[in-house]
């Protein structure tokens, strides 16, 4: 009974101790989605959807309503005949109104107003999603540096404890007269030098970590899986061009600026063509008269009883602009060189993007090759290493040699680190500058923030 309860013990424990989760790169994408830096992005970019109520209030109502008192007081003197006589009348007047005015035609200018407002609010998601796609490419490049110096720790462990197996090795061979000082004290060095790669390694981690913690808010885990490079990533570099053309963020964005150049240039447009207006005003008024008379030692007053009164005005007004000094003519000439300006910075956008993806397309496949080609270096330096040992240990080969070459295969192993590191960072970067790092590409489980539905309940807004 005892042993039953004690194996029941332990079985809880071991679930309520689970092992300790593996960091992913997946895991850290996820979380950088929804860092401080990209929610305030988010909060901007939504009190842009405000610009589209502002133009649609051209189109409707502007309703006032106000009150009022006044007070009017006439003195009259007579002194006609010798004698004075002074009358003074005062009047009371309290309104109360309403007023209704509403745009019929502005020459078009309400119109631009909101394709001017779209226009801006779809510059800001594309701003926002290139921030989003940056922040991504930033989180991948933390999690590629935070492994990366991992990896160099292990490396760097490796070697240290083959230089110290060396030096042991050497210097009891030293005390018997196998060995000579020369070979102990190169042995010797390189056990110092590579505890301090170690210690370097181990600094560089540190750094990693802050950096990860920094750029995605998770710690960094002791377990860290291999990432793979992107399922998405263009096989060609027709393909890649076709696809930045289309999605590449500088592009989108600048192609919404000419818009609201263009949406800017007919609003300023229609402020030279006649305006229609028409009003309604409705008041209630009531007035009240106050007379005294003053005639020599005697005075009366009359005070007759309120007046009331409903005026209603309707009218329908049409301005036509003459002359405005220039103002509106020369703002109009300015939007059109705005308007050709966009047009070609956008050719200019095209270009940058178009070599930017060159660049990054050769450098992914020299880095491929590379990659590929230090692996197989690694490979043969380790068997060139073993050999030496066996030679070593039949005499045909001195320690210095196999120093020598464990100092390659270590700085060989090293550099396979960091050429997959980028490898791997350099594929990341290159789906960002295409626009494709999404996170419905990369497959996280995050409910993606879509803007339209905000943007549509804003719209209906009043």
């Amino acid at each position: 009974m005892k042993k039953c309860t004690l194996l029941l013990a332990l079985s809880l424990s071991a679930t309520v101790h689970p092992a300790h989760a593996k960091l992913t790169l997946k895991k850290a994408l996820e979380s950088t989605y929804f860092i401080p830096q990209i929610e305030a992005k988010r909060e901007e970019t939504k009190a842009k959807h405000e610009l589209h109520v502002q133009a649609k209030s051209g189109f409707l109502p502007k309703i006032t309503a106000g009150i009022s008192h006044q007070k009017q007081q006439n003195v009259q003197s007579d002194d006609t005949g010798g004698r004075s006589n002074r009358s003074t009348s005062t009047r009371f007047t309290d309104q109360g109104y309403v007023a209704l005015k509403q745009n019929i035609f502005k020459g078009g200018s309400t119109l631009a107003t909101m394709d001017k407002a779209n226009a801006d609010v779809y510059k800001a998601w594309s701003e926002l999603e290139a921030e989003e796609q940056k922040v991504l490419s930033e989180g991948a490049t933390a999690y590629l540096e935070l492994l990366a110096s991992k990896k160099n720790i292990e490396v760097s462990e490796q070697n240290v404890k083959f230089l110290k197996q060396a030096f042991f090795a050497a210097d009891k061979k030293y005390q018997v007269g196998e060995e000579t000082i020369t070979n102990v004290s190169a042995a010797k060095a390189e056990l110092i030098a590579g505890d301090a790669e170690l210690i370097s390694a181990k600094a560089e981690y540190d750094n990693a970590k802050a950096a990860f913690l920094f750029k995605t808010g998770l710690k960094a885990e002791s377990d860290i899986e291999e990432p793979k490079i992107p399922e998405f990533i263009p096989k060609t570099l027709d393909i890649a061009l076709g696809l930045s053309d289309d999605h590449n963020l500088s592009i989108k964005s600048t192609r919404f600026a000419v818009d609201s150049a263009d949406a800017e240039t007919d609003s300023i447009t229609g402020a030279l063509l006649p305006s229609i207006d028409f009003s309604v005003e409705a008041a209630r008024q009531r007035t009240r008269d106050k007379n005294r008379r003053l005639q020599g030692l005697m005075q009366n007053e009359m005070s007759p009883g309120d007046t009331f009164s409903t005026p209603v005005t309707v009218k329908t007004e049409m301005t036509i602009p003459l002359y405005e000094g220039g103002d509106i003519r020369s703002k109009r000439r300015q939007g059109l060189k705005t308007i050709t300006a966009q047009k070609v910075n956008l050719q200019k956008i095209r270009n940058e993007v178009r070599q930017g993806v060159e660049t990054l397309w050769n450098k992914h496949e020299a880095l491929k090759n590379t990659f590929s080609a230090y692996q197989q270096v690694v490979k043969a330096s380790k068997q060139a290493l073993n050999s030496l040992l066996e030679e070593q240990k039949a005499g045909s080969k001195t320690l210095l040699d196999v120093l020598k070459q464990q100092k390659e295969h270590f700085q060989r192993q090293k550099k396979l680190v960091d050429t997959e590191k980028e490898y791997l960072k350099n594929a990341y970067h290159f789906t960002s500058v295409i626009g494709i790092l999404t996170p419905q590409r990369l497959k996280l489980d995050v409910k993606v923030v879509d803007l339209k539905e905000d943007y549509s309940n804003t719209k209906v807004q009043f």
